[in-house]
C-alpha cells in the first residue's frame, strides 16, 4: 500500500472501522494465550489481535472491549477521514509485544509491568523512503466504556477525564460503583479522542492520539504529524489503578515526572486569597499568564501556594514546571459579580430570541429572566421580554385548557412541568392569579402521566428525571401552599400535587439509577443528577422530618456514583465540576452528531442537587463542588466579554460542520467543514432566528427538516436559573473545628470574639453558616442594618432584616 499523504485535515468519524489491507511484521505464531502476571498486575493477550482481553490488578477488573473496539491496537486515519486498523502480530520474546504494519509506518507495542501499573512501550516508525503523514495516528486502549443498561453499567470505566500537556498526558477514567483507571504518559500525546456511537448516548473506547494534524488547542504539544524517512518516536503509556479522587494529581505525577497544581476553588471574586495545592517535585515555578504579560508565583510551601485574585476578571492560566522540563497547566477565573451574570442572562433573552416549539430548550431564558425581575426590574428588557412571551406561549398552549398544541408536542412531558413552573414564576412578578391557575393545570396535565408504579412517563418510558417534573412541579406547590392557608381550593390542589410527587420521588428513592431516560439508554448524566435534585429538594422542602433521611440517603448515593460523569478532579476553571454529555451539540447548535459539551446548560441540574444536599447534611465538599461548578458554568457568559457561549467542547479535535451565518443571506446559516478542539462553542439564536410566533421544531437538520430558527441552544440559561435559585442572594460561612473561616459570596474577619460577614452584594438576603461549634456572627448587610447573633453548632441561616 502507498504511503499515506499529507493533505487536508481530516478526523476519524463515528461508526465502526473500515476494513483494511494490512501485511503484518511478521507470521502469527500457533493460538495461544499470553498472560503478564507480576506485583499484583495480570493481562491476558489475544494471540490472534494483541487485544488485552483480561485485565486485573489485584481484586480491580478492568472490563475490556472483545469486539472491533478492543485494543490496545492502532487506528490510523488519512487526509479523507478514511480510517484503517492494522492486524497486531506477536512477536518472538518472554514479555508480550506486538507488531504491525501498514504500508511504510511500523508500529509496535510491548508489555510490562511498572511500579504496580501495566506498562505499554509504543513506538512508530516509517521505514519508507518518503515523509508519512497521517491525519492521525491513535493508540485505542480497548478499556470497554460503553454503558448499556443497568447493572451491566456499573461496572464500565467512562472517559471521565483526559489531559494533554505540553509535555506529558494525564487522565483517568471511572465507573460508577467508584473504580478509577489512570491513564499516564510521560510523553507528549498532541490530542485525545472518543469513538462515538454516531449520534447516540454510548462510547466505543478511548484514543490516545499519538500523531495528530493541527490546529490543537494552544495547551496540546504541537508536534508534528509527519514521519520523515527512518524517524522513529516512541511513547510509554501506563494504566494504573487509583484508590481515590483526590489521589489523581500524585499517583499522574508520579508516572508522569510532571506538577500539578490544583485548587480548593477555581472561580473567585476579585482580590480574594487562593489555595493552589501541588503534586510533585517543590521547587516547581509557577506563573501566571494572563494577556502577554507572565507573573511569578513564590515557591510553594508545606506543598502550598497561596496566591490573591487580581481585581480584573478573565482568565488567569498558570505554568506549573519543574526541574525536569515537564510543565501542566492550571486555569482560574477572576469572575464579575453575580448580578452581572443576571443582567447578562436577561440582556442575551433578548437578544438571542426565545423560540416556541417543540422543545423547552428554545425558551429557557424566560425563567432567570422573570426571577431577576424580582430584584432588579429593566423597564426595557423586562417589557421586550413580555412581549415575546406572550407571542409565542399562545401558540403552544390552548389557555382555556392549557393543553399543549401539537407544535408544542404534547408527549414532551418536560416541556409542560416546565411551562407550569415558568406560569409560577410569571404569578409571582404580575400578580395575576391566571398565571398560577394556569400553572396547576399543567401540573394536573403531568399528573396524568403517572403510572401505578409513580413515575412520570412518556408513553412507556419513564421520563420523571428528563428535566425535572417533580421538581418543577415542586415550584408550584411552593406557591400553592401560600395560598393553602386560607383557600379551601388552593389547599386542595396543593395536597393532590404534593401526594404525587411524594409518590414519584418515592419510585426514584427506591430504584436509584436502575431507571429510563430519553432516547438512547445508558447510564445517563442527566438521568442520574436530575434523581439527586429531585431527591434533595423533597427532602429539603416538603418530606416530613422522620422520613428525611431515606431520601438523602438515595441521593446521596446517586452523586457517589454520579462521579464518573463529573470533572471533579480537573484543573480548569472553564470545566471544573462540570457534568459530562455528548451528544447535545447537533440539537443544540446544529453542529457534529457528538461531543463533549462540559459545562453545558444541564449541567446545573447537578448543581440544584448539591446545593440542596449541603444544607440538608452539611457536608462542606458538597458546597465546594457546587460552588465550583457554578462557577464553570457562569464562565459560558464571558467575564472579559459578555459574550454568551452555548457550552464548552471538551474535545481536543473533531472535524465537525459548523453551523454559522451565510454571509449572502442574512439570517439564513451554511455549514463550514472545520476542526475545532477544547474551545467556547458560540451560541447560535442571535442570529437564527424563529418567524413571528411561530413554533419551530428544536432538532431542525438532524430529522431531515428545515425549521427557520430552530434550535435548542437557549438551554443555557438553566445555569442563571439555578444561579438565582441558589447563590445570588446567598452568602455560606464555614467555621471549622479549628475555628478557621471559609466563606463564599463575601468577606469574613473576626473581631474579638465575633466574626463580621460583609455579602458581596446588596442582593444577598441569607448568610448560611455551618459552624463546628457555638459562634457569635455579626452581618453587615448591604442594604438593611448590621445584625449580630449567636448561633449554635450546625446550620443556621441569618436572614436579612
Amino acid at each position: 500500500m502507498a504511503p499515506l499523504l499529507a493533505g487536508s485535515l481530516a478526523f476519524p468519524l463515528a461508526g465502526t472501522p473500515q476494513a483494511a489491507e494490512s501485511s503484518s511484521a511478521q507470521t502469527a505464531p500457533a493460538a495461544r494465550t499470553d498472560t503478564l502476571q507480576k506485583d499484583g498486575v495480570s493481562a491476558t493477550f489475544a494471540p490472534q489481535t494483541g487485544h488485552i482481553t483480561n485485565l486485573q490488578f489485584g481484586k480491580q477488573r478492568i472490563d475490556m472491549f472483545n469486539n472491533a473496539w478492543g485494543g490496545p491496537s492502532f487506528r490510523i486515519t488519512d487526509a479523507q477521514g478514511r480510517q484503517t486498523v492494522p492486524v497486531l502480530v506477536r512477536q518472538p520474546g518472554h514479555a508480550p509485544s506486538f507488531a504491525a504494519q501498514q504500508g511504510d509506518l511500523k508500529m509496535g507495542i510491548s508489555y510490562g509491568v511498572e511500579q504496580g501499573a501495566l506498562a505499554a512501550t509504543v513506538t512508530v516508525a516509517n521505514k519508507g523512503k518518503t515523509a508519512v503523514t497521517p491525519d492521525s495516528l491513535a493508540l485505542t486502549l480497548g478499556i470497554d466504556t460503553c454503558m448499556i443498561s443497568h447493572p451491566q453499567w456499573n461496572t464500565k470505566h467512562f472517559p471521565t477525564f483526559l489531559r494533554c500537556e505540553k509535555t506529558h498526558f494525564w487522565g483517568y477514567a471511572m465507573s460508577p460503583e467508584g473504580s478509577i483507571l489512570g491513564i499516564f504518559s510521560p510523553d507528549a500525546i498532541p490530542a485525545w479522542s472518543l469513538n462515538y456511537n454516531n449520534g447516540g448516548h454510548r462510547i466505543n473506547g478511548i484514543n490516545l492520539n499519538l500523531l495528530a494534524g493541527a490546529p490543537l488547542p494552544a495547551r496540546s504539544p504541537q508536534t508534528s504529524n509527519e514521519l520523515k524517512p527512518g524517524e522513529e518516536r516512541t511513547w510509554k503509556i501506563y494504566l494504573v489503578p487509583i484508590p481515590s479522587l483526590k489521589e489523581v494529581p500524585a499517583c499522574a505525577s508520579r508516572y508522569t515526572d510532571a506538577s500539578y497544581l490544583t485548587a480548593d476553588r477555581y472561580t473567585v471574586e476579585p482580590g480574594e486569597q487562593i489555595r493552589l495545592h501541588l503534586a510533585g517535585a517543590d521547587h516547581s515555578k509557577a506563573t501566571i499568564q494572563h494577556k502577554g504579560q507572565n507573573i511569578a508565583l513564590p515557591e510553594a510551601k508545606d506543598r502550598e501556594i497561596l496566591w490573591q485574585a487580581p481585581k480584573e476578571p478573565g482568565f488567569y492560566r498558570i505554568a506549573i514546571e519543574n526541574g525536569k522540563g515537564k510543565t501542566s497547566e492550571t486555569v482560574i477565573t477572576v469572575r464579575q459579580p453575580w448580578s452581572w451574570y443576571m443582567d447578562g442572562s436577561r440582556a442575551w433573552t433578548v437578544k438571542a430570541k426565545q423560540k416556541a416549539g417543540s422543545h423547552v430548550e428554545g425558551w429557557y431564558g424566560f425563567f432567570p429572566s422573570f426571577k431577576w425581575r424580582h430584584l432588579n426590574p429593566d423597564k426595557e428588557l423586562d417589557a421586550q421580554i413580555d412581549k415575546d412571551f406572550n407571542e409565542l406561549f399562545p401558540t403552544m398552549y390552548d389557555y382555556a385548557t392549557m393543553q399543549p398544541t401539537a407544535p408544542a408536542l404534547p408527549h414532551r412531558i418536560q416541556n409542560h412541568a416546565c411551562a407550569a413552573s415558568l406560569f409560577m414564576e410569571r404569578y409571582r412578578i404580575t400578580g395575576d392569579i391566571q398565571d398560577l391557575e394556569r400553572a396547576a393545570k399543567l401540573c394536573d396535565f403531568i399528573l396524568a402521566t403517572q403510572k401505578p408504579d409513580g413515575a412520570y412517563r412518556s408513553g412507556r418510558t419513564h421520563y420523571t428525571c428528563v428535566i425535572y417534573p417533580a421538581k418543577s412541579i415542586m415550584e408550584v406547590m411552593m406557591a400553592e401552599q401560600e395560598l393553602a392557608r386560607t383557600s379551601p381550593v388552593w389547599k386542595e390542589r396543593f395536597e393532590r400535587h404534593r401526594d404525587s410527587v411524594r409518590k414519584a420521588v418515592d419510585e426514584l428513592a427506591l430504584h436509584l439509577d436502575n431507571i429510563e431516560t430519553e432516547g438512547e439508554m445508558t447510564f445517563e448524566d442527566g438521568m442520574i443528577s436530575c434523581s439527586y435534585t429531585q431527591l434533595a429538594a423533597w427532602a429539603r422542602h416538603f418530606a416530613q422530618p422522620e422520613e428525611r433521611a431515606k431520601y438523602i440517603a438515595a441521593a446521596e448515593k446517586l452523586v457517589e456514583k454520579h462521579r464518573c460523569l463529573s470533572q471533579l478532579v480537573q484543573p480548569d476553571s472553564r470545566m471544573n465540576n462540570s457534568s459530562l454529555r455528548f451528544w447535545e451539540s447537533q440539537y443544540d447548535v446544529l453542529w457534529c452528531k457528538n461531543m463533549i459539551g462540559s459545562p453545558h446548560g444541564w449541567t446545573a441540574w447537578r448543581l440544584y442537587g448539591l446545593f440542596d444536599l449541603y444544607r440538608l447534611t452539611g457536608k462542606t465538599d458538597y458546597l465546594q463542588q457546587a460552588m465550583n461548578g457554578l462557577g464553570a458554568c457562569a464562565n459560558l457568559l464571558n467575564p472579559e466579554t459578555g459574550e454568551l457561549s452555548w457550552a464548552f467542547m471538551v474535545d481536543p479535535r473533531i472535524r465537525t460542520d459548523v453551523f454559522k451565518p451565510n454571509p449572502e443571506k442574512p439570517g439564513k446559516g451554511i455549514r463550514s467543514v472545520e476542526v475545532v478542539g477544547e474551545t467556547y462553542i458560540p451560541m447560535i439564536s442571535q442570529w437564527w432566528k424563529a418567524p413571528y410566533a411561530t413554533p419551530v421544531f428544536g432538532y431542525n437538520y438532524q430529522y431531515g427538516v428545515d425549521h427557520q430558527g430552530g434550535s435548542c441552544d437557549n438551554d443555557v440559561h438553566e445555569i442563571f436559573k439555578c444561579l438565582a435559585e441558589h447563590a445570588l442572594q446567598t452568602a455560606w460561612l464555614i467555621l471549622d473545628a479549628q475555628g478557621k473561616p471559609t466563606v463564599w459570596n463575601g468577606k469574613v474577619r473576626k473581631e474579638g470574639n465575633t466574626w463580621i460577614v460583609t455579602p458581596s452584594e446588596k442582593y444577598v438576603s441569607e448568610v448560611h453558616v455551618n459552624t463546628a461549634a457555638p459562634a457569635a456572627v455579626k452581618v453587615e448587610w448591604q442594604q438593611g442594618s448590621p445584625k449580630t447573633e449567636n448561633v449554635s453548632k450546625g446550620m443556621t441561616s441569618l436572614l436579612r432584616p
